[in-house]
């Protein structure tokens, strides 16, 4: 569990990383970014919940 709540933001922030690198349209990366605070958020909740499980 601790580890899936450390692969994902991760992988997002990679994923965005190697398109920024990529020279893609800045819409993508915007779009992202979004993703990216989405999933820290996700897993944050994640971890909230698996605490208290």
């Amino acid at each position: 569990m601790a580890l899936f709540i450390l692969i994902v933001p991760f992988s997002t922030i990679m994923i965005a990383g190697y398109a920024y690198a990529l020279g893609v349209s800045e819409k993508f990366v915007n779009f992202a970014t979004y993703l990216m605070i989405l999933s820290l958020i996700a897993s944050f909740v994640l971890y909230l919940i698996a605490r208290c499980v």
